[in-house]
């Protein structure tokens, strides 16, 4: 079973569903900004854009921002991504 996770820009990490593993590139959050009034409307800008990245064939992937710094992924994370996976089916 495929599995990807997101790491924000704030440092949480969440689980992504499914169909967004099939999108090379995405923007988070999923929806547009929350326009209150009197505020000015807020574009998406490139903060928002996410890459995903093939932790584990097949299997596991991690989104990150789109900076040239997370060209690749960190060794920590993988091996955060790894613990889930093997959490998850019980090894």
């Amino acid at each position: 079973m495929k599995r990807g996770w997101i790491m924000s820009k704030d440092g949480n990490t969440e689980e992504v569903a499914l169909y967004v593993l099939k999108h090379e590139h995405i923007t988070w959050p999923p929806t547009m900004h929350v326009k209150e009034p009197g505020e000015p409307i807020k574009y998406f800008t490139g903060e928002d854009m996410y890459r995903r990245h093939e932790v584990i064939e097949g299997a596991a992937y991690l989104y990150l921002q789109d900076t040239e710094a997370n060209k690749d992924v960190p060794t920590d994370l993988v091996d955060w991504v790894r613990k889930q996976v093997e959490d998850s089916q019980g090894v």
